[in-house]
């Protein structure tokens, strides 16, 4: 049996920066967080073959004394904590002096600082295949790092790394979080004799066209800005929302605490659950937020890159992300359909057809396409529109709409369904009777295990196994406890039903109806989408047609 000794620290290094390092990508983002905590406002970057050749930080920070450049590359060396204390209320992106001896003990590197203003008093150092050396080197004030030659003497982690090509697009995505993370800063980027330049932005318009320059126009046209505070927590959330369309399909996801640049899974779940109580589930939803939070109230040190933090309040700052993105989304879901509304035509008159037109953004029918489709004009072009899905979310629609009102309909049955329930079951029923009649269902209690059903919603008469769905009802509120579970239920039953009840394919519809068809759904909420998440309607711009047949490159 071998005995157990202690790890060297070469050996040791190595092991960390196979947890932390992964890639070119990671070394970026680990070297200009550095440039960033320094305090720099113009950074650039150089890189070459991926990244896997040369990664290159230059910044106007701070800078590094002489006297500590021997330590920068030593584990656990770091200016930014000094005791257990300073855990609990960390600022800097970095703080554990882990990151700089990893890349050091994987790659060759040369750093060059000075922290005054006078170029000669540079001073620098450089590993290359470890032999190290110091040396006097005129500098601006700041600090160039240079690595090179990544996982050289790691020959497993160097075969796994993949293509030049592959490599640059996660350099590139790396990037792309750092830029949003602070739009204050001057970024440079020179990569295979391109250079990418982002001026920093000082006003919400510059910031726009900075997301514009890294994911085209599209995606801005169809967000939403969100700003909300909590003056009581002291939880500030801003950033955008954007609305899924045909147009945008490439799921697009940054959170950012605090300026970190986050990746946890359960608040990514979070925000997905605010988009689907609007737009339903299967849609991919796509946004930029900055979340600003007391850093004593945040746990950062529970992730090796720092890609995940831990609220000491979860449920106050969750229930706030949700309620504040869902709300967003619930008053402003339809906001293209709104603008179009409310736009006022200046400086000329239109004709009394033409302003119809306006309002009526759906058009007019010109034809049914193969008893699926409606295809309408209006003056930006045609509308192709899917009669099923659109049919089912006015359907659906209207229904919520009566629930929310208090105004459902009920239906008296004629032979009351009884049911035979756990005693565990009574006692909820008892304590949700009125929630249950909320929703239009009026229940006796009989015997002590038996229920009577007496009135149902009208809309669950056709189509529905009443029966099916109360046993299924009850079952999981013996689970969950919660009159969420009925709103639930209720919620899934109308879908099923706003499906059943919708136009069918293959039925031929004449132009007054397709036409009252449009109309309708220029009244209805969140029209964009189907009870599913499938788009019901897309525009054909004629700027779109135009160049699809070249009369416009």
């Amino acid at each position: 049996m071998n005995r157990i000794k202690i790890l060297n620290k070469n050996l040791i290094n190595k092991l960390s920066a196979g947890e932390l390092i992964r890639d070119p990508s990671y070394v970026l983002k680990e070297l200009v967080e550095n440039a960033i905590d320094a305090g720099s406002n113009n950074i650039k970057i150089n890189i070459k073959n991926g990244g896997k050749q040369l990664i290159e930080v230059i910044d106007n920070g701070c800078g590094i004394n002489k006297d500590d450049l021997k330590l920068v590359f030593t584990k656990n060396a770091t200016s930014k904590i000094t005791s257990v204390k300073d855990i609990h209320h960390i600022k800097t992106l970095g703080f554990r002096g882990e990151a700089l001896s990893a890349i050091g003990s994987i790659s060759n590197y040369s750093l060059i600082s000075n922290p005054y203003n006078e170029t000669y008093k540079g001073y620098g150092i450089s590993n290359t295949f470890g032999n190290i050396d110091r040396f006097p080197f005129p500098h601006l004030k700041g600090t160039t790092v240079s690595i090179s030659d990544l996982f050289y003497n790691n020959l497993i982690k160097l075969k796994y790394l993949s293509s030049d090509r592959i490599e640059n697009n996660k350099i590139f995505e790396m990037f792309y979080q750092l830029v949003l993370s602070r739009f204050d800063i001057c970024w440079t980027l020179i990569n295979k004799n391109n250079i990418y330049k982002l001026l920093p932005c000082v006003n919400i318009d510059e910031c726009i066209n900075r997301i514009c320059k890294i994911f085209g126009k599209n995606l801005i046209k169809n967000s939403l800005f969100i700003n909300k505070y909590d003056t009581k927590n002291k939880i500030k959330i801003m950033g955008w929302l954007f609305i899924p369309t045909d147009m945008v399909n490439k799921k697009k996801q940054y959170i950012f605490i605090n300026r970190r640049i986050i990746k946890d899974p359960l608040l990514k779940k979070i925000i997905l659950k605010a988009y689907n109580e609007i737009m339903f589930k299967g849609l991919k939803p796509s946004y930029i937020l900055y979340i600003s939070i007391n850093s004593k109230f945040l746990d950062v040190n529970i992730h090796p890159n720092k890609y995940k933090v831990r609220f000491i309040d979860e449920n106050i700052i969750n229930t706030f992300i949700f309620e504040k993105i869902y709300f967003a989304l619930k008053h402003n879901c339809n906001l293209q359909n709104k603008q179009r509304f409310n736009k006022k035509e200046e400086n000329y008159s239109l004709s009394a057809s033409k302003q119809i037109c306006n309002k009526n953004f759906l058009g007019f029918a010109i034809c049914q396409y193969k008893e699926k489709y409606i295809i309408s004009q209006n003056q930006e072009g045609l509308i192709i529109v899917d009669i099923h899905a659109a049919h089912e979310r006015i359907i659906y629609e209207k229904i919520k709409n009566q629930q929310l009102q208090k105004k459902i309909v009920r239906q008296k049955l004629l032979l009351p369904i009884s049911l035979k329930v756990d005693y565990e079951i009574i006692t909820l029923i008892k304590k949700y009777q009125d929630n249950f009649f909320n929703i239009g269902i009026t229940l006796e209690i009989i015997k002590f295990n038996v229920i009577l059903i007496k009135e149902i919603p009208k809309l669950f008469f056709k189509n529905i196994n009443i029966y099916f769905l109360l046993k299924k009802l009850f079952e999981k509120l013996q689970l969950l406890h919660s009159e969420k579970t009925i709103k639930n239920i209720f919620k899934k039953s109308l879908i099923k039903y706003s499906c059943y009840n919708s136009i069918r394919s293959n039925k031929k519809l004449t132009i007054i109806e397709m036409n009252s068809l449009l109309r309708e759904m220029e009244l209805t909420k969140h029209i964009k989408v189907c009870n599913h998440g499938r788009p019901t309607w897309i525009k054909l711009s004629n700027n779109k047609l135009d160049k699809l047949f070249l009369r416009k490159i």
